[in-house]
């Protein structure tokens, strides 16, 4: 036997074991019982490199395994546990025991896979960027465990005295072996149907936000977690405008409507509204906004008031008035853009509308509503507080300051006497946190019949230089008030004092924030829709009226065998294709660039269109900057119908396109 097996053995075991960590390390980001699961398989498996004796332990591992399989099979149908954390603690359990008992090169390919199939369950329960490393390691370190299994087996069966191991021709058939590797996963990356919001996403991937809820209850005296974990991206651009809005934004979530004397909530009584996917017009001042939602349980879609329209990517909303907009899917992170109309009016405007004419007898009715049992005492405060003032718009201004100067904001509110969360807020205590502070304010301007509600958002934000978004977190969460102002309909008044301003993030905070968002935009985010357009073929998410949808996964796996059977005459028709058939595709793959750069511009062009037809229809919304699009496609009829010759027209197309880049955006 040569003098350099054993070593061999030795470094094709360690890399294996490298591997199982990685693996198991996949789990530790998500929190709860995968990190648990994590850390005990860690300290099980560094156990069995240590003491493990294979030969004597058969038997025991043998009932061990059918012990696992029982208790998995309990854990399911008994315990009603989630199959996705009973999986997860098989695998691992499965990794454990080849730790223990791994002895030949088949026994640590077992364990090979078994860790990838570990990393792929991390990667469906965490988005964290930490991930990312992990996913480099494993694909690194794969080729070279591959390698040195398979020469341990070459060793094992033909050993050869005096021949070195690592010969240049082995050396070559490893890089052979990690580029192959790559392009594999690469491929399996790219068309491997995904799983959205299925039994794994609902395994914890949507989260409650602290101090955000669609019920606000006075009665619960515990403090609001200051908790930095990000909730949103925002990128608001007034229309017309260059330069994003930085922080701070308010983002309204949910109105609530009915107040018991101790919560509010939302009643039945909201009238629905369907929520346009495109305003019907624009007009300076408008806002557009681009923005990246993390998973919530409440399904609440945000917005700067007062939101015009929203698009989501083939998902159905549900609207309520005033201003509640949910959407109907699974929990799962969004993207998604919408336009809205601030109120841009001065006191005088709103002064003056509030006069108009008020909600109708139910809407009236409805908005005003008190308990019966509300502390007499708050209706008197009221009165005596903005009792006298002529209009709504100025009682609710004499409220908001006097809420504002003899009140002080605290995370943890105080219980009082009274035993009356509101009572005890505005009589004694005087400290409490913004849900206090909004349902103080539309009490009393309930009690002084000005129809109000109180509003769940986010308030504040923290600008990033390196993404150019405001990042919301959850420790922004806050509560507001709307009161309608005839005329002028809802407007905002918000009586909580003002905090301190947090310091900016620093630059090496910020970017991590940009490296999280382009991990989970790029890669966790990576779905069917983003498969099919790759293959330039149509989005299926809608597909269902069509009646071919359930056939959709099928085609990423074809596509996948077509490229693997197709990939070795592809390149070499690459490789060796004359330059003129090359020009032949150049003035049709600058229009491809010029429709690319009007979907970045935010024009959703209608679909079926013809090129001429299409940039007249842009010309007419965006005005003379889109006219170089028309030239660009005159040029394409010119060499595909009338025969002109493409290269002559080369320099004039590329001038066009250039030109195009001065249109704006989508208003």
């Amino acid at each position: 036997m040569r003098r350099d097996g054993p070593r061999l053995r030795r470094a094709a075991a360690w890399t294996v074991r490298l591997l199982m960590v990685l693996g198991l390390l996949s789990l530790a980001p998500k929190g709860g019982v995968p990190t648990l699961t994590s850390v005990g398989g860690l300290a099980l498996m560094a156990l069995g490199w240590v003491v493990a004796r294979p030969a004597r332990w058969q038997t025991g591992w043998r009932l061990a395994n059918a012990a696992a399989a029982v208790l998995a099979l309990v854990l399911v149908f008994l315990f009603a546990r989630p199959w996705g954390e009973v999986a997860m603690l098989l695998v691992v359990y499965l990794l454990v025991h080849r730790a223990w008992t791994a002895q030949a090169p088949q026994d640590h390919r077992v364990a090979l896979l078994l860790s990838y199939l570990v990393i792929l369950l991390g990667s469906t329960l965490s988005d964290s960027p930490w991930l990312a490393p992990l996913h480099v390691g494993m694909v690194s370190l794969l080729p070279l465990a591959l390698l040195l299994l398979h020469t341990w087996d070459v060793d094992t069966l033909r050993p050869a005295r005096g021949a070195s191991l690592f010969t240049p021709r082995r050396a070559s058939g490893l890089v052979a072996t990690g580029v192959a590797l790559l392009l594999v996963s690469a491929g399996v990356f790219l068309s491997l149907p995904r799983l959205q919001a299925g039994a794994m996403a609902r395994w914890g991937a949507a989260s409650s936000v602290s101090g955000f809820s669609d019920q606000v209850r006075l009665g619960d005296l515990g403090a609001i977690q200051t908790n930095p974990t990000p909730v949103m991206e925002v990128e608001a651009v007034p229309v017309g405008g260059d330069q994003a809005l930085g922080p701070p934004l308010r983002m309204r979530g949910v109105a609530l409507d009915a107040f018991d004397g101790e919560s509010w909530r939302r009643s039945g009584l909201l009238v629905p509204w369907r929520v346009p996917e495109q305003p019907r017009t624009m007009q300076g001042g408008d806002i557009v906004q681009d923005v990246l939602l993390e998973p919530l349980g409440e399904r609440i879609l945000f917005g700067l008031s007062r939101v015009l329209a929203m698009r989501t990517d083939g998902m159905h909303l549900l609207g309520h008035a005033p201003g509640n907009v949910r959407h109907l899917g699974e929990p799962r992170r969004l993207s998604y853009r919408v336009w809205s109309r601030p109120q841009v009016d001065g006191p005088e405007q709103l002064r003056s509308a509030s006069r108009g004419a008020p909600l109708n007898r139910r809407g009236q009715r409805h908005f005003t509503r008190l308990p019966p049992e509300l502390d007499p005492n708050v209706r008197a405060l009221a009165e005596r507080v903005a009792g006298s003032q002529p209009t709504p718009y100025d009682k609710a201004q004499a409220l908001e300051a006097y809420l504002q100067d003899n009140f002080t904001y605290t995370d943890v509110p105080e219980a009082g006497s009274l035993g009356l969360p509101l009572s005890d807020f505005l009589f004694e205590t005087r400290r409490g946190h913004c849900e206090y502070f909004a349902t103080a304010l539309a009490v009393m301007l309930r009690s002084l019949d000005v129809p109000s509600i109180v509003v769940n958002g986010f308030y504040g934000g923290e600008w990033n230089d390196v993404t150019g978004f405001v990042t919301l977190r959850q420790s922004d969460a806050h509560s507001w008030v709307e009161a309608y102002l005839g005329g002028a309909g809802w407007v905002t008044f918000d009586a909580t004092p003002q905090a301190v301003a947090s310091p900016s993030a620093s630059w090496l905070s910020q970017l991590g924030d940009a490296a999280t968002r382009a991990w989970r935009q790029q890669v966790v985010d990576f779905d069917l829709g983003d498969q099919l357009a790759l293959l330039n073929l149509p989005d299926f998410n809608a597909g269902a009226s069509v009646g071919w949808a359930p056939a959709a996964p099928l085609v990423p796996v074809g596509a996948l065998l077509v490229l693997v059977g197709v990939l070795p005459s592809l390149v070499r028709s690459l490789l060796l294709r004359p330059r003129n058939q090359t020009r032949r595709q150049g003035v049709e793959g600058l229009l491809q660039r010029a429709w690319g750069l009007v979907d970045k511009r935010g024009y959703a062009v209608p679909r079926g269109l013809p090129p001429a037809a299409a940039a007249d229809w842009l010309v007419a919304r965006a005005g003379p900057a889109a006219v170089p699009l028309q030239e660009l496609a005159s040029c394409h009829y010119r060499v595909r119908y009338a025969g002109e010759d493409e290269a002559s027209l080369l320099p004039e197309a590329r001038q066009h396109l250039a030109s195009l880049k001065g249109l704006p955006r989508a208003g």
